[in-house]
């Protein structure tokens, strides 16, 4: 019989074992049983507190997931450890050391019964994360469901994504979690985040963990999206953190310091369960049986006569056996494959008619020698060569020129405030624009007939400015397509008008 207690941290549930005053040896099978919601306890993440490795740390905290995995990292998971150690008696210290697979945290019991958690230093470098990368960067991109992803990461002491959406409920987390949680650039897996900024103080967060899908909250994705925030200029030392569960505080003070993260813990009830040694012979779920026939593939090798014995039903009344079903699941992938191929190649044309295009506009924007030219010539080429209906500078810069005040908006000019989101965050926009952006760029006359736009921000150490590209279909620039060349153009474009204004 196991004692344990089932607790939350702003809905992320764990049991917390103490494995000091009782003997606990647990198998992966075991702990994918107690994690059924059906058969067994339920919970995200399943917690054990044992005695230190290190003569300075108090505890060693153990996690392992759902999936029996363990893992070295969380967030919400350290709070509800420290807040078990204190009320079962196992320490009355206002501060405790654990001994952690990474390294040691350090957590802190508030006056308010709030726990703050001490999640040491994030590490950038890609082979510490673990990430397939070349070299460091603020921004990395990965395809992902045919398109472009960019991310930020970074290690909590375990590997985190992080990509900025417009809206946190309109956000994909399922779909693109699931495929980039076991993606080839992250060997060892990751948690992937989805970050919406609010504001300079304030973002909202959604988190599908490796392991365990999406969860309520993920205290360590939360440092995690606070750390990758402020390396990309999007936010400050103090960030509050909308969690679907509730909300974290996080502080970092920059890079070579430890994060900071301060939050609940509740204890929700005392139990206690009995296990065998092999707890999937005696209630078996759909899921035990499909991880056990995956794990074992040679079960039909030593068992033919099921394959002919076991009959499924089939749409047509009558029952087929597993060899016919087989057959025709595989002739159904083959056709699944196919189509894939074939939308493989449409992407590669697609990819290529981008590059050619791109090539033109190089080409264009060389070709002119004023910086009116470059504005016709950008007009022309972007109009004929990508079939755009509207298009747009403004270059962001006290003084303009003579004859061409349209293309210049002052710093502090009202004309701005519409781009805020934009500018800030330094990444494109894309969908219907506002009519007030739509008369900034595009004019009075026309602004009513962009029904799609692309707004792509020009930062530059020596320019800073608005490329924009608007079209009178409404599914032409659509929320959640692919950045990579619009961002390309954006400096393309960009260079080019550095060189020029120099000249003039």
């Amino acid at each position: 019989m196991i004692n344990f207690t089932k607790m939350q941290g702003l809905g992320n549930d764990f049991v917390v074992i103490d494995a000091i005053s009782q003997t606990i040896s647990l198998t992966p099978e075991q702990i994918r049983f107690m994690s059924d919601r059906h058969f067994g306890i339920g919970f995200d993440q399943l917690l054990l507190v044992e005695p230190p490795i290190n003569a300075n740390a108090d505890f060693k905290y153990r996690i392992f997931n759902a999936d029996g995995g363990e893992v070295s990292q969380c967030g919400n998971g350290a709070r509800c450890f420290a807040r078990f150690v204190r009320d079962k008696g196992l320490s009355d210290k206002a501060a405790i050391c654990v001994d952690t697979d990474c390294g040691q945290l350090t957590l802190y019991f508030d006056d308010d019964g709030l726990i703050t958690v001490n999640m040491g230093v994030p590490r950038h470098a890609p082979h510490e994360i673990p990430l397939q990368a070349e070299q460091e960067s603020k921004f990395y991109t990965v395809a992902v469901n045919d398109t472009e992803k960019a991310f930020g990461a970074v290690s909590m002491g375990n590997p985190h994504a992080v990509i900025q959406v417009n809206d946190i409920r309109t956000a994909q987390v399922k779909d693109i979690g699931a495929a980039l949680e076991s993606h080839p650039v992250f060997p060892a897996r990751a948690n992937i985040g989805f970050m919406q900024v609010l504001d300079r103080q304030h973002i909202k967060l959604r988190v599908y963990e490796r392991g365990a899908a999406e969860t309520l909250a993920c205290g360590s994705g939360a440092c995690a999206a606070v750390v990758i925030g402020i390396e990309q200029h999007l936010l400050d030392h103090n960030v509050s953190v909308e969690l679907p569960g509730g909300t974290l505080k996080i502080h970092w003070d920059g890079r070579g310091e430890p994060v900071l993260m301060t939050g609940p813990a509740i204890s929700v009830f005392d139990g206690n369960i009995s296990l065998t040694n092999e707890p999937y012979l005696s209630e078996l779920s759909e899921g035990q049986v499909e991880r056990y026939l995956q794990k074992h593939p040679e079960f039909f090798n030593e068992h033919l006569n099921l394959l002919e014995q076991i009959h499924i039903p089939h749409p047509s009344g009558n029952a087929v056996s597993l060899i016919s079903k087989q057959l025709e699941i595989f002739r159904s992938r083959h056709h699944e494959m196919e189509n894939q191929l074939t939308e493989l190649i449409d992407i590669a044309r697609d990819n290529d008619t981008s590059i050619m295009r791109m090539h033109k506009l190089s080409l264009a924007l060389l070709d002119a020698t004023t910086l009116a030219d470059a504005v016709k010539n950008l007009n022309i080429a972007l109009c004929e060569y990508f079939l755009t209906d509207f298009v747009a500078i403004r270059i962001i810069k006290e003084g303009g020129h003579p004859h061409l005040d349209e293309l210049f908006i002052t710093p502090h000019s009202e004309k701005l405030k519409p781009f805020i989101k934009e500018l800030s965050t330094q990444q494109p926009g894309c969908g219907r624009p506002t009519l007030a952006q739509a008369r900034v760029l595009f004019g009075e006359a026309v602004a009513a007939d962009v029904k799609s736009c692309a707004i792509i921000p020009m930062m530059f150490t020596e320019l800073e400015g608005i490329l924009a590209i608007g079209s009178r279909e409404e599914d032409r620039f659509v929320e959640g397509m692919g950045h990579l060349f619009l961002k390309q153009m954006s400096e393309l474009v960009g260079t080019r008008f550095i060189a020029l204004l120099k000249a003039s």
